[in-house]
């Protein structure tokens, strides 16, 4: 298993070999054992809060459409507390 430190080289070096830009500065991340992967159903809710979560900033006004839907399909639980700012939002 590779540290994050290496996970972080290795993948600035393909970039470089693929003569990609990246930001060399930042921090590398946690390592192997600290992350839990989401399963595939969890990455498809996030999908659909952060799309619908897009949605609302450019129709703010059907905001409490969309709000309704994802109250009505499990998903208000799952939107953050910032999210959910954000799509209680008035402009």
């Amino acid at each position: 298993m590779k540290t994050a430190e290496e996970r972080k080289l290795e993948t600035e070096e393909l970039l470089r070999e693929l003569n990609m830009p990246y930001i060399d500065h930042l921090p590398f991340i946690e390592e192997e054992t600290e992350t839990r992967l989401r399963t595939a159903r969890e990455i498809a809710e996030r999908i659909l809060i952060l799309t619908y979560l897009n949605y609302v900033s450019e129709v703010p006004a059907d905001a409490s459409k969309v709000i309704v839907f994802l109250k009505a399909n499990a998903l208000w639980d799952k939107v953050s507390p910032a999210e959910k700012d954000l799509f209680q939002k008035k402009s």
